[in-house]
This record gives C-alpha cells, sequence and structure tokens, in this order.
C-alpha cells in the first residue's frame, strides 16, 4: 500500500541502478505523488545545534526533518562532513534524534554536488557512500541543496545538473527513497534546473526566503510560486520555504554582519508582527524579515492553493517554542489548524 507523505518507508531489497546503466537504457522515472495533507517538514542544520540549542517542542510537528550538515564529495566521489568543532558526523546524528519525535523521517541534506559533473566513476563511489550512510542512521530520503548556480544562466548548467540528480535518482528511487531537490528562488538560475529534473525527482523545496522587495511581498511570492508550477513540478509537489531569520540587502548594505536569527530580532525588541524590517541602531543595517502576519498570510497562500507544505531556514534560528512570538509556533498553528491563530503584541 501506498504510503502518504514526503517520505516511503524503503524497501528491503537493493537495486542500485548506475549512471551509465541509466544512459544506456533512457528509462525515465515519473514521479507518482498523490494529493497529500498539508505538511510541516524542516531543515534541520547539525553546526547550529550548539550554538543555538537543539530544537523544542515545534519538532513535534514535523514530517519529516532534513539533516543537512552538509555532506559534500571530491572529484572521487569521497564525502566529508562539515561537523562542529570536537563532533562527529554519529554525535550530530544522535542529537538530532534525541530532539525529534519518534517516528519523523530522517532525510538526508546533500550540498554542491559539482564535483561529479561529467565523472560517472565518482558518481558512483558517491553513491555507494551515501547508501552506506543511509543504511548505518536510518535515513529513508534525500534532499540535494545544490546552489552553485546562483549568479549564472541555469540553461548553462541544467545538462550537468541533470545527469547528476537522474543517476541519484534512479539509484534510490527503487529502494523506496523520495528524493527532493532544494532551489533559491532566481528565476533565471533555476528554473532550467528545475524543467530538467521535474520527471526525475519527487518535490521541491523552494526557498521563498528573499527577494529584490527584501522580504519578499505577497506579490512576488505568488508570482514566484506561479512560476515554478508552470515549469513542470505541480503545486502538490512543491513545499514551500519561508525565514525564520532576517538578513540586510548586500547590494545596498556592506556589512559582514548580514544575518539575525529569529531570537536576536525579539532579544532587540524589534516588531516581528506587523513590521519586515529592522534597523539595528548599532550599526545602522536594516535587516529585512517575514514578519508573522505575512507569514500567516504566506502559508495560508499555500494553503489554499494546494501546496504540499511548509519548511523554514532553520529550526535552531527561532526563540523558545512557548514564546507567543515564536516564529515556529505562529507557522504551526497557521500550517496544521482550519482556522488562523490570533496574532498579538
Amino acid at each position: 500500500m501506498k504510503q502518504s507523505g514526503l517520505f516511503r518507508k524503503p524497501l528491503l531489497s537493493r537495486a542500485v541502478v548506475l549512471a551509465f546503466a541509466v544512459s544506456c537504457c533512457g528509462w525515465s522515472y515519473a514521479s507518482n505523488v498523490n494529493s497529500t495533507p498539508f505538511e510541516r517538514i524542516d531543515y534541520y542544520v547539525a553546526k547550529n545545534q550548539k550554538k543555538q540549542g537543539y530544537p523544542h517542542d515545534s519538532v513535534n510537528n514535523l514530517h519529516s526533518a532534513i539533516f543537512f550538515i552538509p555532506l559534500k564529495p571530491d572529484a572521487n566521489g569521497n564525502i566529508t562532513a562539515d561537523t562542529a568543532s570536537g563532533s562527529t558526523f554519529a554525535m550530530e546524528v544522535a542529537g538530532m534524534r534525541d530532539a525529534l519525535t519518534p517516528g519523523t523521517k530522517l532525510v538526508l541534506g546533500l550540498g554542491s554536488l559539482t564535483p561529479l559533473v561529467g565523472r560517472p566513476a565518482a558518481q558512483h563511489a558517491f553513491i555507494r557512500n551515501i547508501q552506506k550512510l543511509c543504511d548505518s542512521y536510518g535515513f529513508t530520503g534525500l534532499d540535494l541543496d545544490w546552489e552553485d548556480f546562483n549568479n549564472g544562466n541555469g540553461a548553462n548548467h541544467a545538462p550537468g545538473y541533470s545527469e547528476v540528480v537522474k543517476a541519484i535518482s534512479y539509484s534510490f528511487h527503487p529502494e523506496g527513497f523520495t528524493i527532493s531537490i532544494s532551489f533559491a528562488t532566481w528565476e533565471a538560475a533555476y528554473i532550467p534546473l528545475a524543467k530538467a529534473v521535474a520527471n526525475d525527482v519527487d518535490f521541491l523545496n523552494l526557498q521563498c526566503y528573499f527577494s529584490a522587495n527584501n522580504a519578499m511581498n505577497m506579490d512576488t511570492y505568488q508570482r514566484v510560486l506561479a512560476d515554478y508550477v508552470k515549469a513542470g513540478f505541480a503545486a502538490r509537489r512543491i513545499y514551500v520555504g519561508l525565514p525564520t531569520y532576517a538578513m540586510v540587502d548586500t547590494k545596498k548594505t556592506n556589512t559582514s554582519d548580514k544575518w539575525r536569527s529569529w531570537d536576536q530580532l525579539l532579544a532587540a525588541r524589534a516588531d516581528v508582527v506587523n513590521r519586515n524590517q529592522w534597523t539595528d541602531p548599532s550599526n545602522g543595517a536594516t535587516y529585512y524579515f517575514s514578519g508573522l502576519k505575512l507569514l500567516s498570510a504566506k502559508i495560508n497562500y499555500a494553503k489554499s492553493h494546494g501546496f504540499a507544505g511548509i519548511f523554514t531556514w532553520e529550526l535552531t534560528y527561532d526563540t523558545q517554542y512557548r514564546n507567543p512570538l515564536s516564529a515556529n509556533r505562529l507557522i504551526d498553528e497557521t500550517a496544521l489548524l482550519t482556522t488562523s491563530p490570533s496574532i498579538s503584541r
């Protein structure tokens, strides 16, 4: 029986299909994703766990957690984990498991895969290394957060991107894994890539964090979502990403102090309910974010238009969940309830 939701239980038998076999057979995987409930997934950034503290009650509502370390291959397909000082991959996974509700799906987040382009042997080695990790730690899905194309024309990179994604997809889909890709919203860079692999992956995690309008207003938000639907991903195959942090406009503000977590915004007494920006009096920089009312509007739009669900970047940036101004708490209440919560300060 097919399981609903983002990640399915892996099959007991292995059927590894390598990149060169795919190219010979010319087989195309067509995603078979049915309508699912509106779900909460999220990124769990390992290096931030000890800095911000492990996530709190919000993890109780997660359908799946994407463990983002991230893993990056070299030109031979060997992988290294960018762990915190004094930590190991096993320790980071254990910390995540301790924080999550039993039954939450565990997804392995991968970073840049550029070294694998044009190297079938490296792709083969990389896939085998990832399979070993998944077997050892119980990951049931893969998320490809490959974002090397922000300043380029995506059409130029689509063949190489597609080559690697197809190799991973065709190796893990027969095992019962679901494959997602994660993109920023720069259409020129990423829509050609989305089109190239739309039939080879299951879901797109679309990072609707910021835009030329800084906090990404509703008009821009709706247009971006529509553009990616036109690119080949039905709304039910798109998880919508929202920020739980603030960022400066890097084109207008020259500072190395570019970010503020949600917890830091609250500590500075920024108006995170009605406003979508805050100016730090200590450095004069303006930080842009989606305030609680804007977050609520974005979630309600995604729910009412049939999108798969919501994620944030990322869990550890929030304040304590019991705080009425917790971004994750507002997101959960808006995403999971049939009526919108009241927002007040």
